[in-house]
């Protein structure tokens, strides 16, 4: 998942999450159980919104399979956000060039290119990998009341019984 955003007046952030891999690997060769990864419930999808205090514009849109194309866009007039995924990775981008009504402006940006449950044979260990890239400005104000910030994503939670593992990575470009 990348995410791009809360951002205040004169301030833009993106994100794009990339090149993802999966490698598998065999913990006991001699019990002759190949590795193997089964993706279920797999998806894809968008979102984008620009608000303030008093209004606010949002899109989003989900499809099925991993890594398939969805995009969302979202316009006011102080700001724009964007999202979208396709084959090989997941995008955002926002801005807000001044306060909307209300006296802020902000927006929001996610893309999520694998969203899926999986399972794996016995005894074999995965690994997830994936290239983020962000930036992220804000204006002169000097008061620390403008951020931006984007941040990738990468985790996975695995259920067995009797509890579970969580296994995350983050990665964060900000500015204020």
């Amino acid at each position: 998942m990348v995410v791009a955003g809360p951002a205040a007046a004169v301030s833009s952030a993106s994100g794009t999450l990339s090149g993802f891999s999966i490698t598998l690997y065999d913990l006991d060769p001699s019990d002759g159980i190949s590795p193997e990864l089964t993706f279920t419930n797999e998806g894809s999808g968008s979102i984008a919104q620009v608000y303030s205090s008093s209004e606010s514009d949002y899109d989003g849109v989900s499809q099925p399979g991993n890594f398939v194309p969805t995009s969302a866009m979202s316009m006011l007039g102080f700001g724009e956000a964007s999202a979208s995924t396709d084959a090989t990775s997941a995008n955002t981008a926002g801005s807000v060039s001044g306060p909307g009504y209300g006296g802020y402006g902000a927006f929001y940006a996610a893309a999520y290119g694998v969203s899926s449950n999986f399972t794996l044979t016995a005894w074999t260990g995965m690994k997830l990998t994936a290239t983020f890239e962000g930036t992220a400005s804000t204006g002169p104000a000097g008061d620390y009341t403008e951020y931006a910030s984007a941040q990738g994503s990468l985790g996975t939670s695995i259920y067995v019984d009797g509890g579970s593992e969580q296994h995350y990575s983050y990665r964060y470009a900000s500015a204020n």
